[in-house]
C-alpha cells in the first residue's frame, strides 16, 4: 500500500456548504441548505453619494425553492 505524507496543507476560505473533516470519523445525515439574495440596485450618474440605504430584494420563487 503506498503511503502519502502531506507536510503543509492550507484551507484559504470556507463558503456555503463547504466542510473540513479532519481524524478518523464518519459524516452522517451531512447537508447544507442556503438562500442568498442580495442587491444593490443601480446607481446612475456622475458624483452620487449613498449612505445609511435600506435594500429590498424582491422574492418571486414560492418559499420551498428558497432553501
Amino acid at each position: 500500500m503506498a503511503q502519502v505524507k502531506i507536510k503543509h496543507f492550507a484551507i484559504d476560505q470556507i463558503k456555503d456548504s463547504s466542510a473540513v473533516f479532519s481524524g478518523v470519523n464518519a459524516q452522517y445525515h451531512f447537508s447544507s441548505a442556503t438562500y442568498k439574495a442580495e442587491g444593490n440596485g443601480t446607481i446612475d450618474g456622475n458624483h452620487n453619494l449613498i449612505f445609511n440605504n435600506i435594500h429590498m430584494v424582491k422574492n418571486n420563487k414560492p418559499t420551498s425553492e428558497n432553501e
